[in-house]
C-alpha cells in the first residue's frame, strides 16, 4: 500500500489469553515541494510578462490531476 495523507495502519498480535499488543504506523507521504526557480530573480518591465520554472523535490512519479 502506498501511504496517503494522513493514513495509518494498525497491526494486532494476539498473545496469551487477554494479552494484545498493538502496533500503530503513521504513514506521511514525502510530497514534491518547490526547492527553486529559474531564473532567480526574473525581471520584467511594467507591461511585460515573464516565465518562471520552478524544480520540484522530490521530482513527482505522475502528473497532479
Amino acid at each position: 500500500m502506498t501511504p496517503q495523507t494522513n493514513n495509518s495502519y494498525t497491526l494486532q498480535v494476539a498473545g496469551k489469553t487477554n494479552t494484545v499488543i498493538t502496533v500503530t504506523v503513521f504513514g506521511t507521504p514525502n510530497l514534491p515541494k518547490p526547492s527553486s526557480l529559474a531564473p532567480n530573480p526574473l525581471s520584467v518591465t511594467v507591461g511585460a510578462s515573464g516565465t518562471l520554472t520552478a524544480t520540484l523535490s522530490p521530482t513527482p512519479t505522475a502528473a497532479a490531476p
